[in-house]
């Protein structure tokens, strides 16, 4: 597969503003606190990547290859590339105890390398031999010049690229297994997209025989949520059958259900799990509706599986009714 180092660069960005909205700006002169040290060295160990010349989203390659492919935004393109190489020979000079004196890259390179991502005693006799304020004002400086190219880059380049469909690299679901992965296979062929999972297909009988062994109130609640998917896949919605099946105070929210159906639709290939799970209360209930299910499959062991979707129910009288249906629900609203 080709390297893509835009789709690399676009990655590394999205992570890296995580951090960067908790940075408050200052101005050069300001004093500084234990958590803006931390979170300026922090960004300065994230932001390293794009000004070395090796790596693949080194910010000279990133804009010149952005100039190739983007021409109607050379100008500002360019621009930026001037601003990093001025970031990179900015005249600001750090003279130390001794009489040392230190350009802006030098004293970058002694805090990454002699304490952040190596231990090196002469970058670290230099850093002792500084004061800490003075040096912090250096890395501050640096950091929020070049955060500013970075971001101005990502913004241009985000205008064009096609990240998210770039490439698909979940063929299979990433799960974690808590069982015994000794004494358990992982034996399921039928849905490639589960084939992580420690379990095994089953066929039609297979599946009629753990829904008849489940708990009376287990396949009432089964059924109830089949009865509302096999109606919401229904061209014409049958409201009134459906208005059955919610709990009451919730019929305003689900309105005419064409919401519901569209999330539906929007699931890939859905399936309906047969586990039911309650609550401590035993007062709500739920149900899983995996995507990517293209055969039948059983687990007996546990995982934990963050791609599902759930029907969450709640108790009604000796009834279940539908409370909502989409993310996890922990508690509910009483009529």
């Amino acid at each position: 597969m080709e390297l893509d180092v835009l789709w690399l660069f676009v990655y590394t960005v999205n992570e890296y503003k995580k951090f960067s909205k908790k940075l408050i700006k200052h101005n050069l002169i300001d004093s500084f606190n234990d958590e803006d040290y931390v979170e300026i060295n922090t960004k300065l160990m994230l932001l390293r990547k794009y000004a070395v010349y090796g790596e693949n989203v080194y910010i000279k390659k990133i804009l010149n290859l952005m100039i190739d492919k983007y021409p109607d935004e050379k100008e500002k393109l360019n621009k930026l590339l001037i601003d990093y190489e001025n970031v990179e020979k900015q005249n600001i000079q750090f003279v130390l105890s001794d009489g040392t004196k230190c350009s802006l890259y030098e004293t970058i390179e002694d805090v990454m390398y002699g304490v952040y991502l190596h231990a090196d005693f002469d970058k670290i006799k230099r850093l002792i031999s500084s004061d800490e304020n003075l040096r912090f004002t250096c890395v501050r400086k640096y950091v929020e010049d070049f955060e500013t190219i970075i971001l101005k880059t990502y913004d241009i380049l985000i205008k064009y690229y096609d990240f998210n469909n770039k490439y698909n690299f979940n063929e299979r679901a990433s799960i974690i297994y808590l069982g015994d992965s000794l004494n358990n296979t992982q034996s399921i062929t039928n849905s490639k997209y589960w084939s992580n999972l420690y379990g095994k297909d089953c066929s039609m009988e297979d599946l009629e025989s753990i829904i008849n062994d489940s708990e009376y109130e287990d396949i009432q609640i089964l059924y109830i949520c089949y009865q509302f998917i096999t109606n919401i896949k229904e061209i014409n919605l049958n409201i009134s059958f459906l208005d059955n099946l919610i709990y009451p105070s919730t019929k305003k929210d689900w309105g005419n259900f064409l919401e519901a159906k569209s999330f539906y639709e929007s699931i890939n290939n859905p399936g309906l799990s047969t586990k039911v799970r309650y609550n401590k209360k035993h007062d709500m209930a739920y149900v899983r509706i995996m995507p990517n299910v293209e055969g039948t499959f059983s687990i007996s062991t546990p995982h934990i599986i963050p791609e599902n979707y759930e029907i969450s129910l709640v108790k009604y009288g000796n009834n279940w009714k539908i409370y909502s249906f989409g993310s996890h629900l922990d508690s509910y609203i009483k009529n």
